[in-house]
Order: C-alpha cells, then sequence, then structure tokens
C-alpha cells in the first residue's frame, strides 16, 4: 500500500534511530488536496493527516476493503464552506459523495465525472452555482443524484438521459430553464418537487423585481385528497396547507407520499377533530398503504371503494360515530395487517371475507352494534374475545357464546335416531314430557334470575343513596368533563362510579386504583380512584388534571372528566383496550419492522427533546405542520440557533450543545442510508460531548466508569 522509507538522522550525543515512517497512499494525498480547498471552521477534519499511512481511519472516509482505495465520502451537516476541488477525480474508485446540508459554493467540477464508479451523489442544500458537468452520462452506475436547493442554472444536460441505472432525482429548487430532455432516464420522472425535475420559466413582472415561477398542475392524487377534504369538516383549520395551487400532496398535514413515484402511501390525520363523512373518492388512491383517522367525529358509512386500496396494510378508523356495515369486499386488501373499527356505532353482520385476509395480525372490532355468527375460518378463527368485545348480538366459538336459532335452541343439537316403527302417539308423548320438564326448568331460573337481580339492584340503590347523601353533604361535588362531553347524565356515571367492586380493577398504582367501567351502552371507560386520605394525594390529583386536562396527543390517553367526593376523588379515562404501550414494545422488536435506521432517528429525536425542551410535537409547530425536526432544520437554515436551544441550557457550553444539535441532525436525516450507525453516534457523543473520567474516579467508582 505505501513505500517503505526508512530515514536515519544521527543524534548528536546518542545513537537512536528515528522509527521508519508509511507514506500516505495516493487516494489519501487526494482528500487532502480536497481538505485544502475547504473551510472547516469546527475542525472537523483534524484526524486528516498526512503522517497516516492511510485514510481509512479517518472521518467520513469509508475504504474497500481489498486494496484500501476510498469508496465513500461521507461529510453532511458539518458546516463545511469552500470549493469542491477537482482533485476529486482522482478517486478511482469512489462509490458514494455525500456532502449534503453544509455551505459549499463554486461549480460542480466536471472531473468528478472521471469517478465512473459513483453510485450515489448528495449535493443538495449548499450554494453550488453554475451548470450540471455536461459529461455526467459516463457515471454509468449512478443510481441516486441529488443536487436539490442550491443556485445551480442552465440547461438540464441531454446525458443525464443515459444512466439508465438512476433511479432517484432530484433537481428541484434552482434555477434551470429550458427544456427537459424526454428520452432514456429522463423520460421516467414526471414535475414532483420531491423526486423528479421542476423547471420554471420566469417571466418579468412591470414595475416590481418579482419572479412568479410557472404552475405545475396538482397530481391526481392530490386531486382525490382535495375531494375527500371537501366532505370533511375542519372546524380547528388544520388541512390549511391542502391546497389546490400546489405541485404535490406529499408536504400537506399528515400526508406522505412513495418516494420513487410520488403517490400517496399514507393519510395519518387522527385527534384532529374531524368532523363530516369519508368520501367514497378515497377508492382513487391506488397506492395507499396506511389509512388513519381514529379518534375524530366522522359519521356516514365505510364506503365499499375503500376496497379499491388493494395496497392498503393498516385501517384506524376507532372512536369515530361510524355506522352501517363493513364493506363486503374488504377481503380484496389481500396486504391488510391491521384492522381497527371498535368504538363505532357499526351493525350486521362480519363478512365472512375477512377470513380470507391471510397477512391481518391485529383485529378490532369491539363497542360496536354488530350481530348474528362470526365466521370461524381463516384469519377470523385467529382472534378471540377481546378483538369482538361489547358487541351483544354476537355469537360464536370466538366469544364463547353459542349461536341459536329462532326457537332458542342451541344450533348444533344432537342427532338420535327415532326408531321409525314407533307410534305417533309415542312421539308425541315424548315431546310434551320434554318440553314440560324443559318449561319448569326454565321457569326456576327465571325466578333465580329475577330474585338475584332484585338483590344487586337493591344494593346499588342502597350505595348510590349512600353516595347521594355524601354529595348532598359536599357542596362542592360536581363532575366535570372535557375533550368532548360524555353522553351520559351524571347522575348514571356516579352510579356506575359507585358500584365499581374488585371484579372491576384492572390496576392500581401508589396513590389509587384503575377500574374499568362499563355504561348502560357498552361505553367503556377507565376510572382512577385517589384516596383523599392518603398523604399527597391532593397535589397528585391537581397535578394530574393540570397536565392530562390541557393536552391531547395520539400516544397520550385523553381524560374525558374528574369527580370530586367527600373520600375520594376520580379521574374519568378513554379505555384502553389493548393495554399500555409497554406490553407491545418487546413483541413489536421480535416481529422484524423495527430497523437500527428508525432507532437511530428515535436515539436523533430523544437529542432533540433534550437540547430543545420541546416534545416530538409540541403545539407551537404541529399546527403549522411541523413535527420537531422540520422545525429545529427551519431554525438552523435561519442561523437562529439561538432560538432552538432551550432557555435552561443558557449556562451550558455552547460548543458543547452544538454538537448534540450536529449529531441528532444527523441522526434524523430524511435518507435512512444517510444517517450514522449507533456504533457511530457513540463515537461522536465521546468525541464532541463526553468528558473522560478524572484519573481518581477509577479507583471509587470502578463500577461505572
Amino acid at each position: 500500500m505505501g513505500v517503505l522509507v526508512c530515514v536515519f538522522s544521527l543524534v548528536y550525543a546518542a545513537t537512536l534511530l528515528s522509527p521508519c515512517s508509511l507514506a500516505l497512499t495516493q487516494d489519501g494525498l487526494t482528500l487532502l488536496e480536497m481538505k485544502s480547498t475547504l473551510n472547516d471552521s469546527r475542525n472537523l477534519l483534524s484526524n486528516w493527516q498526512s503522517s497516516d499511512e492511510s485514510p481509512c481511519q479517518w472521518t467520513g472516509i469509508t475504504c474497500h476493503p481489498q486494496d484500501q482505495q476510498v469508496s465513500s465520502i461521507n461529510l453532511p451537516y458539518m458546516q463545511l464552506g469552500g470549493v469542491i476541488s477537482p482533485s476529486i477525480g482522482k478517486l478511482s474508485r469512489l462509490e458514494r459523495l455525500a456532502l449534503h446540508q453544509n455551505s459549499l459554493h463554486g461549480i460542480i467540477p466536471n472531473e468528478i465525472t472521471n469517478c465512473t464508479e459513483l453510485r450515489a451523489v448528495y449535493l443538495r442544500a449548499n450554494y453550488l452555482q453554475g451548470g450540471i458537468p455536461a459529461d455526467i452520462g459516463n457515471l454509468s452506475y449512478l443510481t441516486i443524484l441529488d443536487l436539490s436547493s442550491n443556485s445551480l442554472k442552465g440547461a438540464i444536460p441531454s446525458t443525464i438521459g443515459r444512466l439508465t441505472r438512476l433511479h432517484f432525482l432530484n433537481l428541484s429548487t434552482n434555477f434551470f430553464s429550458g427544456e427537459i430532455p424526454d428520452f432514456g432516464a429522463l423520460s421516467t420522472f414526471g414535475n414532483k418537487s420531491e423526486m423528479g425535475v421542476l423547471v420554471c420559466v420566469f417571466s418579468l413582472v412591470y414595475a416590481a423585481t418579482l419572479l412568479s415561477p410557472c404552475s405545475l398542475a396538482l397530481t391526481q392524487d392530490g386531486l382525490t385528497l382535495l375531494e375527500m377534504k371537501s366532505t370533511l369538516n375542519d372546524s380547528r383549520n388544520l388541512l390549511s396547507n391542502w391546497q389546490s395551487s400546489d405541485e404535490s400532496p406529499c408536504q400537506w398535514t399528515g400526508i406522505t407520499c412513495h418516494p420513487q413515484d410520488q403517490q400517496v402511501s399514507s393519510i395519518n390525520l387522527p385527534y384532529m377533530q374531524l368532523g363530516g363523512i369519508i368520501s367514497p373518492s378515497i377508492g382513487k388512491l391506488s397506492r395507499l398503504e396506511r389509512l388513519a383517522l381514529h379518534q375524530n367525529s366522522l359519521h356516514g358509512i365505510i364506503p365499499n371503494e375503500i376496497t379499491n386500496c388493494t395496497e392498503l396494510r393498516a385501517v384506524y378508523l376507532r372512536a369515530n360515530y361510524l355506522q352501517g356495515g363493513i364493506p363486503a369486499d374488504i377481503g380484496n386488501l389481500s396486504y391488510l395487517t391491521i384492522l381497527d373499527l371498535s368504538s363505532n356505532s357499526l351493525k350486521g353482520a362480519i363478512p365472512s371475507t375477512i377470513g380470507r385476509l391471510t397477512r391481518l395480525h391485529f383485529l378490532n372490532l369491539s363497542t360496536n352494534f354488530f350481530s348474528g355468527e362470526i365466521p370461524d375460518f381463516g384469519a377470523l378463527s385467529t382472534f378471540g374475545n377481546k378483538s369482538f368485545i361489547g358487541n351483544l348480538d354476537l355469537c360464536g366459538r370466538q366469544v364463547h357464546r353459542p349461536c341459536r336459532t329462532s326457537m332458542g335452541f342451541p344450533v348444533v343439537l344432537p342427532h338420535a335416531e327415532i326408531p321409525s316403527k314407533r307410534s305417533s302417539h309415542y312421539i308425541k308423548g315424548v315431546l310434551i314430557g320434554a318440553m314440560s320438564t324443559m318449561g319448569v326448568a326454565l321457569l326456576v331460573v327465571l325466578a333465580l334470575l329475577w330474585v338475584w337481580l332484585q338483590s344487586k339492584k337493591e344494593r346499588a340503590a342502597r350505595k348510590y343513596t349512600e353516595v347521594k347523601k355524601q354529595v348532598d353533604k359536599d357542596a362542592s361535588t360536581k363532575l366535570i368533563t372535557f375533550h368532548g362531553d360524555l353522553p351520559y347524565p351524571s347522575c348514571e356515571i356516579i352510579e356506575k362510579l359507585e358500584c365499581l367492586n374488585e371484579e372491576d380493577v384492572v390496576g392500581s398504582g401508589g396513590f389509587g386504583t384503575v377500574y374499568r367501567m362499563v355504561m348502560n351502552d357498552c361505553g367503556t371507560f377507565a376510572v382512577k380512584r385517589i384516596d383523599r386520605s392518603r398523604e399527597g394525594s391532593d397535589q397528585v390529583f391537581e397535578r394530574e388534571l393540570e397536565i392530562l386536562g390541557s393536552i391531547k396527543h395520539i400516544n397520550l390517553v385523553n381524560l374525558r372528566g374528574y369527580c370530586r367526593l367527600p373520600a375520594s376523588k376520580l379521574l374519568i379515562y378513554d379505555y384502553m383496550a389493548m393495554g399500555s404501550l409497554d406490553g407491545f414494545l418487546h413483541e413489536y422488536l421480535q416481529s422484524g419492522r423495527a430497523t437500527e435506521k428508525s432507532d437511530v432517528y428515535s436515539f436523533g429525536v430523544l437529542l432533540l427533546e433534550l437540547v430543545t425542551g420541546k416534545r416530538p410535537t409540541d403545539p407551537s409547530f404541529v399546527k403549522r405542520g411541523l413535527n420537531v425536526v422540520g422545525w429545529m432544520n427551519t431554525l438552523l437554515r435561519e442561523n437562529r440557533l439561538e432560538d432552538v436551544v432551550d432557555k435552561r441550557c443558557k449556562d451550558a457550553d455552547i460548543e458543547t450543545v452544538e454538537a448534540v444539535l450536529e449529531i441528532a441532525a444527523r441522526c434524523t436525516d430524511a435518507i435512512p442510508d444517510d444517517r450514522p450507525s449507533m456504533n457511530q453516534v457513540v463515537q461522536l457523543l465521546e468525541q464532541e460531548v463526553m468528558s473522560p473520567c478524572p484519573s481518581d474516579f477509577y479507583e471509587s467508582h470502578s463500577d461505572y466508569c
């Protein structure tokens, strides 16, 4: 790899020999040439040293394991300035170049086209000028080219059409002009701002210096979403950025698109207080994979056209006011894995076609008005009572309730062969005797049931009377509701609260017990009873009211109301039939659907929460359609670092804070391949943030350091 050059020097009064050094490889020398044209203000490339034998351990550099030639330069979010050196063309084995989200200026050197093994080029979000190198067609292995958000101009080279392997192209937010060549690879891309080529012809407006970009027609999926919006009641105006003037719906609130063709892949609008109906036009979204409209106020039916969305993987429509039945053709959704229609007013029979959904692993039809026998085959045979609870007219093996005929007998009867030689009088006698016996038994059962109901009613009445007396003694006793009124009179709720017993307990904590409360119409709630006699209970009660009463979030249970009683305080929540999140985390990890890169993204969000002091969906930026990642990127582009950092961090070392933000930005990169591994994250934290333990620390803290 290197040339062994031993230089011996005689030192006065000593016979020391200096160790021989290995000369840096040619690729290493090339990288040092490139570094000389960069402005590394944060000294992040300090380990790029000419004294090294190889550059393969340098920051952002990866090499081929066989010949140690450079295969990847990965330096995004480094705040690098300067220009891209033409010497990059000497890196003949380079496959990946990622310099996005920096402050590079100047042109893209034509010498880059000498790197004929390049697979991916990420140069977005810099200040690059000039045009695209004319010989870019020489990069025959190129699959990804992202030059968006720069100041590039001129015509788009027709040689891009020769890049037959190209599947991602983003030239948006530049100053390109002229006609887009329509052949080869270029003919496969449309006018999508995130995927295809965006070319606008600018016209000068008289008496102004405004440039008006050419308008691009909204995609068909965008028009379909506007049709759906027209049937919704958006009282909070949360869908205000759904505009027909846009080119693509991919940046609209709650919308996610496929990166390849920009067709809508996900509609995610839970907890939006949306009213209205689900438009049948939803069936036009042929690439839709996820529909999440739960915890809203939608009514009407589930349109049968939804079954045209044959790529649907998950449907969440719980906690609305939907009526009618389940679409009969639901069996067409062969990719469906999750179906949650619970807590609605759906009725009728459960379609047998659900049994054809072989990929279905989560089904929740509870708390509706379904009736009849549950088909017991295919996917439907794999679910138990939890999937159907709260539908009193359902029967079948899954709910442990045998179905009966119109005469009241079980459907399955023993087949006893009656001898044909018996007389009709004998048969009549047997039938009369059997019916008489059954009649007497039925009367006895009814009598016992009546006695039991009366005694239970008397006990409940006594309890309610006692509670009412206590309430009358305490003038401050009252029931308060919010986040949507509870559709029950206060007296009924209080009666149900006081009839709770140990059989209704679902959990307990340091300050009280949690019960499951079922109303007369099968509506289900969770009730936390806080004992007033316990020290600190008042503070706990007030704190929970202050926190949960003021927020409503997709990952937090809703506090529906509270009640003050002389002996206790009661908090009323929505009942989570599937339990708490911690019961599913390990199952999710074992399912194989989590990836390392998604974990890295989550860690980045956690870092942002620590530095910014904000939740991922803080109201201050959610109303603008952003999350904490988009909010941070927006402020950093505007050089508003002081607005990003939590005011409580004002005494912290600014360089450390910036380093943490830098790591968080890399972890939350929109392109998973550009995110570091967790090993790299640990190294970055150790290098930039964490201080080493002092020497005497190990003696007294050997278990921790």
